[in-house]
């Protein structure tokens, strides 16, 4: 914004999530959840332009003269295509999350939930929940491989070597919001 002003040149902002919503999920102070707020109100007024990646973003209070798009995260579909699984003698379903390791994606919750299932879960991702699950998938006698940061290039074959892809978040900037409950 203060870029906007100062070159006098207009500002297109990107909002794929609410910063306020997510500060909330994370279990933030209210004067810090108010702070975001505040700067998304700014941000939103006085940009020139508003692309929103999902359309619950278009709540955001832009005004009537302001131009905003919905352009969603694209997705290759010759890249990301289901081919043949081969069977890799292990029982069990085989579930896949990728992304973040942090708290607003849920994955403490999943993790009880396959307490005692014969199921392994395929990690893809790092972030600050990583030593707190890799204990808790120890404590529990969990199948967990953490995978870490990977190459885009090899997500699709992770992702068909898995039966399951789960997305356990509490919220996420690309699904509608009544949709984001059943996740």
């Amino acid at each position: 914004m203060l870029a906007k002003f100062l070159h006098q040149k207009p500002l297109v902002s990107r909002a794929g999530y609410f910063w306020a919503e997510l500060a909330r999920a994370r279990g933030k102070n209210w004067w810090l959840r108010k702070i975001v707020q505040v700067l998304e109100f700014c941000v939103t007024r006085f940009s020139d332009g508003v692309i929103c990646t999902a359309s619950p973003v278009r709540r955001m209070d832009v005004p009537s003269w302001q131009r905003l798009a919905v352009i969603p995260n694209g997705i290759d579909i010759d890249l990301f295509s289901p081919f043949p699984k081969e069977y890799d003698g292990q029982e069990g379903l085989t579930f896949i999350y990728i992304g973040r390791l942090s708290p607003e994606k849920n994955l403490t919750n999943f993790f009880q939930a396959l307490i005692g299932f014969d199921a392994r879960l395929v990690l893809v991702g790092d972030g600050p929940e990583r030593l707190a699950l890799a204990e808790m998938s120890a404590r529990n006698g969990l199948h967990v491989d953490f995978r870490g940061t990977v190459p885009n290039e090899q997500i699709p074959e992770i992702l068909n070597g898995a039966d399951v892809f789960v997305l356990p978040s509490i919220t996420e900037g690309t699904c509608q919001k009544e949709h984001c409950a059943t996740l």
